[in-house]
């Protein structure tokens, strides 16, 4: 038991006297979970930003339902919203200043809701080059959910 023991002891001190050792054993693997740390952290109150143009409009004013969508929309507290005016064209607009996520919340949405054939449409990035459109269509459709439960 001596023998492993000396063994063991003279191992480890060529090991501790070792400074190239000593950085790849202990420093490189701290270094490289802070890197990837920081690389692949998710906040705790992650927000994305969806720009939102409401087209429902009657008189001047957005229709009850739809201001109703909005405002579930904006209570979830994960998007930053921002309002595009109803008369943008939304085509040019994302073309223009490169909006990844628009949200669009067509002419007669109230009435199909009455009818229970409502509809929105939602422009993004695909999810293979923006992995947040993924999450950004997950929570659009829980609020779609809850909506429609109401």
């Amino acid at each position: 038991m001596r023998r492993i023991l000396a063994i063991l002891g003279g191992a480890l001190r060529i090991w501790y006297r070792s400074k190239h050792t000593l950085f790849w054993t202990l420093a490189f693997p701290v270094l490289l979970m802070l890197l990837f740390g920081a690389i692949f952290s998710v906040s705790q109150n992650p927000t994305f930003d969806l720009h939102l143009q409401n087209q429902d409009i009657v008189s001047g004013e957005p229709t009850p339902l739809s201001l109703t969508f909005c405002n579930m929309l904006n209570e979830t507290g994960i998007f930053n919203l921002h309002m595009v005016d109803a008369t943008e064209n939304t085509t040019l607009l994302i073309e223009e200043e490169g909006i990844g996520r628009m949200l669009i919340i067509p002419y007669g949405f109230e009435a199909g809701c009455i009818n229970q054939n409502a509809s929105i449409i939602l422009k993004m990035v695909p999810p293979e080059v923006d992995t947040t459109s993924a999450t950004v269509l997950s929570v659009v459709d829980g609020v779609v959910e809850m909506f429609n439960a109401v």
